[in-house]
């Protein structure tokens, strides 16, 4: 574990020597969309698992109020997650 934090640290360092460098700019443009693939996946995967786990109503309610609260009213994710987490815990668990 401790290689990996030490092997992350040493890249970063890495590319931030290099950021004005046009090859790590064309690296970073090449990387964002796999980026974006891996968390769409890992988003309908979280998804499938929520709606099997409890069901494609609570979960589509919790999702339609917490975009609505964000979007809307703009409450801060930190509030709606905690709001979600209590939800969950008294309805749910």
């Amino acid at each position: 574990m401790r290689r990996r934090w030490f092997f992350l640290i040493v890249l970063l360092r890495i590319l931030e020597r290099f950021k004005d460098s046009p090859k790590v700019n064309w690296l970073t443009l090449l990387i964002r969309p796999i980026i974006v693939v891996m968390l769409g996946m890992m988003a309908y995967n979280f998804f499938a698992a929520s709606a099997q786990a409890s069901g494609w109503l609570p979960m589509i309610l919790i999702a339609a109020v917490s975009f609505i609260l964000m979007e809307r009213f703009r409450v801060h994710p930190a509030f709606v997650i905690a709001g979600a987490l209590l939800i969950g815990a008294a309805f749910m668990g």
